[in-house]
């Protein structure tokens, strides 16, 4: 089958997902002047606290977007109970490991969060 239980085959994590994307395209335009054929266009100029926010709900989006694929595999027959598991185990696995929280976030300042999550990684290595 490969999903479409949900939402009249509308696969609406798909939608959750493409709206992350224009969302990280948008904080990247923050404050920026644009260009287009009519000669008439802006970007917002959020304050660095919004754009913070923002930032760290692009993962979030993702995750979720992940999360309600595999619930319509579920309900459409593609994944048994196990195969449901095992593949929501993976996304929370990717989104919660310190490192991947790396790769996953757009974060400008990458440098901290590399330290942070070394540390973080370390102590939990050590226990």
């Amino acid at each position: 089958m490969s999903g479409g239980h949900f939402g009249d085959c509308g696969y609406d994590y798909y939608k959750v997902s493409q709206f992350a994307d224009e969302l990280e395209v948008e904080i990247d335009n923050n404050g920026k002047e644009g260009n287009t054929d009519d000669g008439y266009s802006w970007y917002p100029n959020h304050d660095p606290e919004v754009i913070e926010y923002l930032k760290e709900q692009v993962p979030k989006m993702r995750k979720i977007a992940e999360i309600m694929r595999h619930i319509d595999y579920l309900y459409s027959g593609d994944h048994g109970d196990d195969t449901f598991m095992e593949r929501v185990r993976e996304v929370e696995k990717k989104y919660n490991d310190p490192l991947q929280q790396i790769l996953n976030d757009p974060n400008d300042n990458i440098h901290p969060r590399i330290s942070a999550a070394l540390q973080q990684a370390s102590l939990e290595y050590d226990t």
